[in-house]
C-alpha cells in the first residue's frame, strides 16, 4: 500500500508549528495506518513503537491541540474524518480527514477483489485463446489490420480532467500488478477512463460547479461502481454477431441512444 501524503503537507499551517518529534510521530502514524488499512486509527500502545520518544502522551497531547489528531471521546464534524463515523476509543487515536486523502478499507478491498476478478477473466480469455491454437483452430479476424477501429475522442474540462487524474491516481495506487512504465500506463489508463465514462464525468461535474475535486471524485467513483455492478449481472453474449469472435470485455459502452450495458468486442468493436 501507498501513503497519499498531500504536496502541501510540509507547508499547512497546522503541520509547521510542530516539534520534530510529534512531525515524525505523525508521519509514521500514517504510514502505519495506510499500510494496517485502519481509516486512521492507530492503537496507542502502537505508537510507543513508531517512535523512539518516551514522551508519547506529550506528542499526543501536542498532536491533538493542532487538531491533527483526535485523542478525545468526541465526535468529529469533518465527514472525511473516521472520528465522524465513531469517536475515539480510549486505547486509541483518529487522525484528522484521513480519508479525505487515502481511500478507505473498504474500497481498498473492493478494488483488490475487482483486480483478482479482472485478473481472472484476462486468463481465462487468454486461455481460451491458446486452446483453440492448440486445436488446430483458424483464428482468422476479418477486420482490415490496417484500419483499426478507431476510440471515441472526448474533450473534458478541466475540472473534469482534474477528477479523471484522481482516477487514474486511485487505480495506480490500488493496482495489484506490476507497472512497468507508468507514463504509458497513466496515458493508456486516462485515455480508457476519458472514452468509457466521460459523458458521465462532465454531467456530474457541470451539476455541482461548488464541489471541489475530491468530492466529485468519490461520486464518479461511486456510479462507476454502480455501472460495473449492474453490468456484470447480465450475461453477455458469447459471440460477437459481427466477426464471430468471442473477445466480448463485458465493460460498460454507450451506444448512440445514450443506453450504457451493451457489450462492446475485443475484436472489431462491434456492440452485441
Amino acid at each position: 500500500m501507498w501513503l497519499r501524503v498531500d504536496d502541501g503537507f510540509c507547508e499547512h499551517p497546522k503541520v509547521i508549528t510542530l516539534s520534530d518529534p510529534a512531525f515524525r510521530l505523525h508521519l509514521a502514524a500514517m504510514s502505519y495506518a495506510a499500510a494496517q488499512l485502519t481509516d486512521g486509527r492507530v492503537p496507542t500502545s502502537m505508537l510507543r513503537r513508531l517512535t523512539t520518544t518516551r514522551a508519547v502522551e506529550k506528542l499526543t497531547r501536542e498532536l491533538e491541540s493542532a487538531h491533527i489528531w483526535h485523542a478525545t471521546r468526541a465526535r468529529c464534524a469533518h465527514e472525511t474524518c473516521d472520528a465522524h463515523r465513531a469517536e475515539p476509543a480510549d486505547n486509541e487515536i483518529v487522525i484528522h480527514d484521513f480519508l479525505a486523502y487515502n481511500p478507505s478499507r473498504e474500497r481498498v478491498l473492493a478494488n483488490r477483489r475487482n483486480g483478482r476478478k479482472r485478473q481472472a477473466r484476462s486468463r481465462a480469455r487468454h486461455a481460451g485463446t491458446d486452446a483453440g491454437t492448440d486445436a488446430g483452430t483458424d483464428a482468422v479476424s476479418t477486420r482490415d489490420p490496417s484500419r483499426p477501429v478507431p476510440s471515441r475522442r472526448i474533450s473534458l474540462s478541466s475540472r473534469a480532467l482534474q477528477v479523471v487524474e484522481r482516477l487514474v491516481a486511485e487505480r495506480e495506487f490500488n493496482a495489484v500488478k506490476e507497472i512497468r512504465s507508468r507514463a504509458a500506463w497513466r496515458r493508456t489508463v486516462t485515455q480508457d477512463l476519458t472514452e468509457r465514462h466521460g459523458t458521465l464525468i462532465e454531467s456530474i461535474v457541470g451539476a455541482d460547479p461548488a464541489a471541489d475535486v475530491e468530492k466529485l471524485h468519490r461520486i464518479v467513483e461511486d456510479q462507476i461502481d454502480e455501472r460495473a455492478r449492474i453490468h456484470n449481472k447480465a450475461d453477455a453474449p458469447s459471440r460477437c454477431a459481427s466477426c464471430g469472435g468471442s473477445g466480448y470485455s463485458g465493460d460498460s459502452y454507450q451506444d448512440e441512444k445514450g443506453s450504457w450495458w451493451t457489450p462492446r468486442c475485443h475484436e472489431c468493436g462491434g456492440k452485441g
